[in-house]
Order: structure tokens, then C-alpha cells, then sequence
């Protein structure tokens, strides 16, 4: 019987003890369970890609493809930085009053185009016959034949396997032009417009040549385009009219440089200085903006230690001025009556000293040169 009884109770006590332990089982299997629900994570969401999204822009809104003989364009706020496309077409103007990230132009025939401030490159390839006013960082053309270009132009332009190009500085005015410079990012004074470069120069051939002048229809057959007010006269362009050194004039030179209060200041002043000087038949060759190397400044302003204080660590706007009689009088004038303080504050700078009038604007024009090819 104690055998027997120490038995039961063995097989009683495993029992009892299988019981518990079945039992703390299924609660710790329940605790688990609910501790690897909390531990999971969230259902990732669904990656939205730049294609799939409702608002992304339609490329056929910023294209003008297979068209002929219509006057066409796009109004301010319209375009807001995207990339154009304008193709295959035929007698056509097409206007582009808003600033654009890069547009190519294919295969268009005898067409007119404004393109507003271009961020980054205009590239015509395989017209002939067309005539473009555009304001622009880069400009490239392949392929093409007798086409007009108004240009304003941040660096070299490029022309490559192209014949009887011919260019001239852009001339430009609306309302939201100078604004649509700043959002491209474009200089107003910084116009390389006449520093073509031909990658296919031909032996005894002239693929290029500069004008002072090229004609430009306004769009007077669409009341739309015509209302945003493109103006094209010379003395209402808000950026400077040059003439290119290439086409230096004959007569005498100055160098012009402008030391504002700051930067914006002193581009405003260059502008109507040579806006003025236009106006008096004076010619503006070149106009560039740079920071002076301190050797430099000290070549061209010493020993004036005010002006060699405020060109120094300054982003300064130098302009060429040639006249066919007393230049730097003539422009002395001009400033004493648009901005009668600019000499007593020295915010102006006129060269004075014929002999060193020549070695100054090549001082200046140098330092701009090299600043460019850094």
C-alpha cells in the first residue's frame, strides 16, 4: 500500500505539475501573442513617385509642336521654371513671357520666338530662317541657317555646323521681366551676347557676324500676348544695350565703375547711367560685374584710399563708354544729373586721366575675363 500510495502521489505530483505548467503555457503563449502584436509595426504606406502624383505637370502644357502660321504663347505664371519644348514648326510667333528651367527649339521654319530668362541653356538645333529674342545662362545652336538672335547671354555662346548667323543684344521690357531675371537667376548686366564661339569655323567662310540692331515684331494679332506689354525700344530694356567689343566704336573711351551702398544699388545705377547715355548717342561697348582681385584694386584706385575701401571685398559693375568727342565729360554729366551726390560720396567712379583711362579698362575687363573662366 506504501508503495502503491507513493506511487499515486508520484504520478498525482507530475500530474499536478503538468497542469501548471500547461497552464502557465497558454498564459505566457498568450502574453506573447499580445506582446508580438504590440511589436509589430505599421503598415508602411505606399511610396508616391514623382509620375504617379495627380498634380505632377503635363509635358503637353509645355510644348508647342507641329504648328503653323499662328501667333502663340505663354503669359506670366504660366511656365514657373519648367522645361519647354517647341518643335516641328512653321511661320509662326510663339512667346514665351515667363522664365523657363531650359528650352529646346527643333526643326522650326521662318518663326519668330521670344523666350523669357532660361536658368539653364537654349539649344536650337536644325532651324533656318527664324528670328529669337532670349535672355538666357547658356546658348547653343547646331544645324542652324540664317537665323536672328537677340541675346542676352551669362556665358560664351556656342554656335556648332551653323551658317549666316546673325546677332544682336537683347533689348527687352514687361512688367515681370526683371522679376523673372531674378528667379532664373540671370545677371542683368552680365551679357557675353557678342563672345561667340564656332566649334565648325570653315576656311574662308564667316558662319557669324554682329548687328547693332535687329528688328522685332510685338504680338499685335494676339490681344492676350499683346496686353503683358513687351516693349522693345533700346532706352526702356531693363538691362544694359551693348554694342560688343568687336564692334568697338571709334572715339574716345572711359571706364565707368559703380560703388554703391550695395550691390543692387549699383546694378540700378549702371542701368539708368547707360540707359541715359544711349539716349545721348553714346556708345555702351562692355559691361560686367566682378569682385576686384586686391591687386587690382590697388592698380586702379590708389592712391585714393576711400575708393580702394569700398571696391575692396565689393561685387563692382564696370562699363566701356566711347563717345566721338569728350567721353568722360559727357558722362560726367550724365551722372551729376541722374545721381548729383555720386561723385561727392564716390559711388561712381568716371576715369579722368587719359593716360590711364586705356591700362584701367583693361584692368577691369581682364579681372572680369578671368573670373568667367574659373
Amino acid at each position: 500500500a506504501s508503495v502503491l500510495g507513493c506511487g499515486y502521489n508520484r504520478v498525482r505530483n507530475v500530474a499536478i505539475v503538468t497542469n501548471k505548467q500547461v497552464s502557465t503555457t497558454l498564459k505566457m503563449g498568450k502574453w506573447f501573442s499580445r506582446q508580438s502584436r504590440r511589436a509589430e509595426p505599421p503598415p508602411a504606406e505606399k511610396k508616391v513617385y514623382s509620375w504617379d502624383r495627380a498634380d505632377r505637370p503635363d509635358p503637353k502644357d509645355y510644348m508647342y509642336s507641329d504648328l503653323e502660321g499662328v501667333v502663340v504663347g505663354k503669359l506670366p505664371n504660366t511656365i514657373n521654371g519648367q522645361q519647354f519644348l517647341i518643335q516641328d514648326c512653321k511661320d509662326c510667333a510663339i512667346y514665351l513671357f515667363d522664365y523657363s528651367a531650359a528650352v529646346t527649339v527643333d526643326d522650326c521654319v521662318s518663326c519668330q520666338l521670344f523666350i523669357g530668362p532660361v536658368k539653364g541653356s537654349v539649344f536650337l538645333r536644325n532651324c533656318s530662317r527664324c528670328r529669337v529674342m532670349v535672355a538666357c545662362q547658356q546658348f547653343r545652336s547646331r544645324d542652324c541657317n540664317k537665323m536672328d538672335v537677340l541675346l542676352h547671354c551669362s556665358s560664351q555662346p556656342v554656335i556648332e555646323s551653323c551658317t549666316k548667323m546673325k546677332f544682336s543684344c537683347f533689348a527687352a521690357s514687361y512688367p515681370q521681366l526683371e522679376g523673372q531675371f531674378s528667379s532664373a537667376g540671370i545677371s542683368l548686366v552680365i551679357n557675353n551676347w557678342s563672345d561667340i564661339h564656332d566649334f565648325t569655323p570653315a576656311s574662308g567662310e564667316i558662319n557669324w557676324s554682329l548687328l547693332n540692331h535687329i528688328d522685332f515684331d510685338l504680338p499685335n494679332d494676339n490681344a492676350e500676348l499683346l496686353e503683358v506689354g513687351l516693349n522693345i525700344l533700346v532706352d526702356k530694356s531693363i538691362t544694359p544695350v551693348t554694342v560688343g567689343v568687336a564692334q568697338h566704336p571709334v572715339g574716345q573711351s572711359c571706364l565707368v565703375v559703380f560703388l554703391g551702398r550695395d550691390h543692387k544699388t549699383s546694378v540700378a545705377q549702371a542701368i539708368e547711367v547707360a540707359r541715359q547715355a544711349n539716349k545721348k548717342g553714346l556708345a555702351i561697348v562692355r559691361i560686367q560685374e566682378l569682385l576686384l582681385p586686391k591687386q587690382t584694386i590697388i592698380d586702379m584706385f590708389s592712391p585714393n584710399e576711400k575708393l580702394m575701401q569700398k571696391a575692396a571685398g565689393a561685387k563692382l559693375v564696370g562699363m566701356e563708354i566711347v563717345h566721338d568727342g569728350d567721353c568722360k565729360a559727357v558722362v560726367m554729366a550724365i551722372v551729376s544729373e541722374v545721381y548729383p551726390s555720386a561723385f561727392e560720396l564716390q559711388d561712381i567712379y568716371v576715369s579722368r586721366d587719359p593716360e590711364t583711362i586705356s591700362t584701367n579698362i583693361e584692368l577691369f575687363f581682364n579681372a572680369a575675363q578671368q573670373s568667367l573662366t574659373l
